[in-house]
């Protein structure tokens, strides 16, 4: 379904300035869905609508537009595996909601600190940095990291 309707996306457009990027570890995993909503709030100062050469108007439906990012594409890949490593660690609950440990470690002061220095324009300095915390999240044996009594 997808690939058909970037081909539409394409042939219909004329579009000859994009590139699709195939993630190669493609696989099912429950929450897919937050993940997405996830990776699209990461990249969201990197979206951009298009316009279609062939008809001149900027296509609003969101389908056609969302999964557009002004990004090289390792980037956007790195932005996707990190987010998809997170959701399997189990992070939520039966009811969707963040289960205590994960929502704990997103409040805690150091992730209040580690924000000032973010800077919105360089998708790979936020890879890093939530990369990190994902690496410290996981391995819970870091102090700084656990949120206090």
């Amino acid at each position: 379904m997808e690939d058909e309707k970037r081909k539409l996306e394409k042939e219909c457009c004329h579009m000859t300035n994009i590139s699709y990027i195939v993630d190669g570890q493609e696989m099912a995993f429950d929450n897919y869905e937050k993940v997405e909503k996830i990776v699209h709030a990461a990249l969201q100062n990197f979206h951009r609508d298009f316009k279609c050469q062939r008809c001149q108007e900027v296509k609003d439906d969101v389908d056609w537009n969302r999964d557009w990012f002004d990004l090289p594409d390792d980037v956007v890949l790195e932005t996707v595996r990190l987010w998809r490593r997170f959701a399997l660690q189990d992070p939520w609950d039966r009811h969707g909601n963040l289960k205590d440990y994960w929502r704990k470690v997103l409040e805690h002061e150091e992730m209040a600190l580690l924000k000032i220095e973010e800077r919105l324009d360089d998708a790979k300095y936020q890879n890093e940095r939530w990369g990190k915390w994902l690496d410290l999240a996981i391995e819970g044996s870091s102090e700084k990291m656990r949120p206090p009594p």
